[in-house]
């Protein structure tokens, strides 16, 4: 095998992986476990979606979804939830924020999905696990994310954005890119599908050596009956 073939077949998937994880593995844990301060209106919108201090109401959310107005249950705690409103939470909530600005279905769902697929999808790209349908998530993850964040900042003209959001912008279709790459080639020879499907391929080939060879024996049987 030449260095080059060596360089697409196992260094350069590897490499992409390994830096999709140094860039979402921080992010996702940022979101998951850090806190971050709320403003009263924001408060207050994150009550109107069913995230209280207590957490996620996802019955509230289920009637959102299904258009009909919460049970009295429901509504309920969301007043016991207005009595303490939540000043200081957990940071993906603020991805909730940015999801019901941009219209999205179930908003408060919206900040545990991007750390789920963060975290969840860091941890099987670095060891090559499922990493086709792992990019895939993570390649819609950075689309939606370009959508929301940069898309409504891009219409108003992309002369006029300031150097953070370019950065930002330029970041999410970077990633977008690395994770189609990775959607296209596969995890690389250095990773676990290699391994499980080179597994398959050794049973296969040994299978077949063995269906061959009992097939040059019985012709070999045949010819030897001809001749007697």
């Amino acid at each position: 095998m030449s260095l080059a073939q060596t360089a697409v077949t196992k260094v350069m998937p590897l490499l992409t992986r390994l830096l999709i994880v140094a860039v979402l593995l921080p992010l996702g844990w940022r979101l998951a476990l850090s806190t971050a301060a709320f403003s009263p209106a924001d408060s207050a919108r994150l009550q109107a979606m069913g995230v209280s201090t207590a957490g996620v109401d996802l019955s509230k959310v289920r009637s959102k979804l299904e258009g009909s107005a919460p049970n009295q249950q429901s509504a309920a705690a969301t007043n016991n939830a207005a009595d303490a409103p939540i000043t200081e939470g957990r940071a993906l909530y603020g991805v909730s924020l940015a999801a019901e600005a941009a219209g999205l279905p179930a908003p408060a769902l919206a900040g545990w999905t991007a750390a789920v697929l963060l975290l969840g999808g860091s941890v099987l790209l670095a060891a090559g696990a499922f990493t086709r349908l792992t990019a895939a998530l993570l390649a819609m993850l950075s689309a939606t994310a370009f959508w929301v964040d940069c898309l409504p900042a891009l219409r108003s003209g992309y002369w006029s954005l300031d150097r953070a959001l370019l950065i930002h912008a330029g970041a999410h279709l970077a990633l977008f890119i690395l994770c189609a790459n990775l959607l296209l080639l596969g995890g690389g020879a250095l990773s676990v599908d290699s391994v499980l499907g080179s597994g398959g391929g050794r049973g296969a080939k040994g299978a077949g050596a063995k269906g061959s060879s009992g097939g040059r024996k019985a012709g070999g049987d045949g010819r030897a009956d001809g001749k007697e």
